[in-house]
């Protein structure tokens, strides 16, 4: 949940002692050095791009690409993933792909972390 509520913080001009202050409200145990520890593991997953010190730090989220394949006619779906886009509110967030003959519904379950935790298929939908 830190990581969560560290991204869903993340905006321009938002150092870690700025970051560190915002979550005391979530975190009151929550120092500085926890929060530069979220950004950095991070960064080494290869979700953030981190540049500048601590206290005037850049911190941007990238763009992932992961890559789902429909269980229902085994196409590979590759979808851009943005986790400060994303709503993790119950623990996982949801993005759905509308494709194939007839068509379908991917849904795919991404954590947190974004990584590719499930993916559900839907039959019954229309394209619009």
């Amino acid at each position: 949940p830190r990581t969560i509520d560290i991204l869903a913080n993340l905006e321009p001009d938002r150092n870690v002692l700025l970051l560190a202050a915002l979550m005391k409200n979530l975190y009151p145990n929550m120092t500085p050095e926890e929060v530069l520890n979220v950004l950095e593991q991070l960064r080494i997953r290869g979700y953030l791009e981190i540049k500048g010190e601590s206290s005037q730090m850049e911190v941007s989220v990238k763009k992932l690409t992961k890559i789902a394949v429909c269980p229902e006619c085994k196409v590979a779906i590759a979808v851009d993933v943005k986790l400060e886009d994303l709503d993790f509110s119950k623990g996982k967030a949801t993005i759905s792909y509308i494709h194939g003959d007839p068509p379908h519904m991917l849904l795919i379950y991404i954590s947190p972390e974004g990584e590719i935790i499930g993916t559900q298929v839907i039959k019954d939908v229309k394209k619009v």
